[in-house]
């Protein structure tokens, strides 16, 4: 019960930032991800460092990450805007290249150094690309529908709502195994039940007019790559032998398991908004 309590408190401390950060604007909300960037790097070193001939150094990882966060944000930008943020964002990708590839010559170590390039690479595209590409979207000033609310809050309530449905019908139903040798408690029926949650509510809007048709395959869509992202977050922990990518969020575990679920529904959002033409 005690811990059930923590959890419930943590979760509407983090919702509410989120949320707020987001009604506040651009820039309150591209600093507060960077930061969740920065924080979930570190924990993405701690995860890889449990590897056997590989360690990352987590400030050269931020490093990277904050020079790989402007620049890719730049470069999106340049997709829809003027070609100098292209240029810009490019040498950025440029210099966190080089950077990386020189921090592994000048420490050299054999067995170490091709693994630590990879997984310092690995970690920008994984963790950093889509918190930045949730600062983008917010950036567009989209709004979805009738509700004039940021796109990115309907995002997030498609993320909270597959693992609400993903949760109730998993622990009320969940018999069959969905990747036992990675996620041992995620069932198919916490997933039917999550894709079922988020489809029913944004179905239930449309029914109102207050989404358009669109939306319910969007959530559809943002459903699925939640779960696949999860579980993508839960090869590293089951390889590394840890539970929880850290313990900063009590009842929760580490920033990197909180946002587990936007490693690819953001990268996918994002080419959806871009396809479609926003």
């Amino acid at each position: 019960m005690k811990n059930f309590i923590t959890r419930a408190i943590t979760g509407i401390i983090f919702v509410s930032l989120i949320i707020g950060s987001i009604l506040l604007g651009e820039a309150v909300c591209g600093s507060l991800f960077l930061i969740f960037s920065l924080l979930a790097t570190k924990e993405y070193c701690s995860i890889i460092n449990k590897l056997p001939n590989v360690r990352l150094n987590w400030v050269v990882a931020c490093i990277c990450t904050l020079i790989f966060y402007v620049s890719s944000l730049l470069f999106v930008t340049s997709l829809t805007g003027p070609y100098l943020p292209f240029q810009l964002g490019s040498l950025g990708f440029l210099i966190y290249i080089i950077g990386i590839i020189l921090a592994e010559l000048l420490t050299f170590k054999e067995e170490q150094s091709l693994h630590n390039i990879a997984y310092y690479i690995f970690g920008q595209v994984v963790v950093t690309i889509p918190f930045s590409l949730l600062s983008f979207i917010n950036s567009t000033n989209l709004h979805f529908s009738n509700f004039d609310l940021p796109m990115l809050i309907f995002f997030f309530a498609c993320i909270w709502l597959n693992d609400t449905g993903a949760y109730l019908f998993g622990t009320a139903f969940g018999k069959h195994k969905m990747a036992p040798n990675i996620s041992p408690k995620k069932s198919w029926e916490g997933f039917v039940g999550g894709v079922f949650l988020v489809t029913f509510i944004s179905t239930l809007l449309w029914v109102f007019n207050l989404l358009g048709i669109e939306y319910i395959f969007y959530s559809i869509i943002i459903s699925l790559a939640a779960t696949v992202g999860d579980l993508l977050e839960s090869v590293f922990k089951r390889r590394s032998g840890v539970k929880d990518s850290g313990n900063l969020l009590p009842g929760h575990g580490g920033v990197l398991d909180r946002f587990d679920s936007i490693l690819l529904a953001s990268p996918i959002l994002f080419f959806i908004l871009i396809i479609f033409g926003y």
